[in-house]
């Protein structure tokens, strides 16, 4: 069965603050919203219907009227977000005939629940921002494919319709944190309860964590990315077929995927992290990578810690000094929420450096 993430009814979630102080992530949002709009316009000589799901205090709501839209619908399940969403719009000035905020959710057409939302008109441009810290633990596929029957489709407009995100990108990358590991032989303490809390790999299986629950700052950690860039495990792209009324999923997780890597530094203690990029519009991508937070100052890398993070787990074992040639990666059961992460090492062989052996156990 499918483990299907259902936002909070009432209340305030810790995570929207510090959300709301990500100046990287609001900016992205609005350029990608405005360079939408603008292309709607042209592409359909008219201004465009817009959904806010998830809309929460109805940020990006207040971006797509201000860019031009016609008309949005904020929805979301959370009563004190839509009243929050409410005084947004309401303060912002704009005409009430301009905008609606319902409290719900959209469900298809024979589900009739008490939180059930059936538009009346259909809607031009759907954004979203239901992003977890795997961009997919929240949902965001599963949330907005009972939307795709209540959009417009358009056989003019690459993907069939008007979505912000377009696609959402997982990647596995290899990290060591020279900051906090640093192969010392001093007991750390940052390190000592580090270890209590995360531990070794199950078999085949990396234990995933989240850095955020963890309120541990791995970008913080002077981190080392090892080998070649990330590799994709899960990749979704928001596109339709024309007739159809449902996504065209796309993902790159079937069998195992080499992750290569630098002989000579993979050694010993090493971390797997999984990081995600969203395409917000053709010209603008919102990344959660340990890259990204580097270029940030340190209130917005802050930011986006708090409300994101990483998935990670071990890969190496700090005991054990094993050089390594790659990785071998596989993702699965992402029906589950979080995927299960199975991974192969690849050991360098000193006396033919050409020839290797994986180890399919440690």
């Amino acid at each position: 069965m499918s483990s299907v993430y259902m936002p909070i009814e009432s209340g305030l979630p810790a995570y929207f603050l510090p959300m709301l102080d990500d100046k990287d992530r609001n900016d992205l949002y609005s350029k990608a919203i405005q360079e939408t709009i603008s292309a709607f316009k042209v592409e359909q000589g008219r201004a465009p219907r817009v959904l806010d799901l998830g809309c929460g205090t109805g940020m990006l709501s207040v971006f797509a009227l201000r860019h031009g839209a016609e008309h949005v619908t904020a929805l979301d399940l959370n009563r004190n977000m839509v009243t929050l969403a409410s005084r947004t719009l309401a303060c912002c000035g704009f005409p009430r005939s301009s905008y609606k905020v319902v409290c719900g959710t959209i469900k298809d057409a024979k589900t009739r629940t008490r939180t059930a939302f059936h538009p009346e008109q259909p809607f031009d441009i759907l954004v979203s921002e239901i992003l977890g810290t795997l961009a997919t633990s929240e949902n965001l596929y599963e949330h907005t494919q009972a939307v795709v029957p209540h959009m417009n489709k358009f056989s003019n407009v690459q993907g069939g319709v008007y979505v912000v995100p377009r696609k959402v990108t997982v990647t596995a990358g290899l990290y060591k944190f020279d900051g906090l590991f640093s192969g010392s032989s001093e007991v750390h303490p940052i390190k000592q309860a580090f270890d209590g809390v995360l531990p070794l790999m199950d078999g085949n299986d990396v234990i995933l964590m989240s850095s955020q629950n963890l309120s541990f700052p791995l970008h913080l950690m002077e981190p080392k990315l090892l080998g070649a860039e990330p590799t994709v495990i899960r990749e979704d792209s928001f596109r339709v077929e024309e007739g159809k009324n449902s996504w065209v999923q796309k993902e790159l997780c079937g069998g195992f995927k080499n992750i290569t890597a630098d002989s000579v530094t993979l050694t010993g203690e090493c971390y797997l992290v999984l990081e995600w990029t969203a395409t917000l519009s053709e010209q603008t991508v919102l990344k959660n990578t340990v890259g990204q937070y580097q270029q940030f100052d340190i209130r917005n890398s802050h930011a986006r810690h708090a409300q994101w993070g990483f998935l990670f787990g071990r890969v190496g074992d700090p005991d054990v000094q094993l050089q390594l040639d790659s990785v071998m990666v596989k993702a699965s059961g992402w029906d589950k929420g979080v995927p299960r992460i199975e991974v192969k090492k690849v050991a360098a062989n000193p006396a033919n450096p050409n020839k290797r052996a994986r180890l399919e156990d440690e």
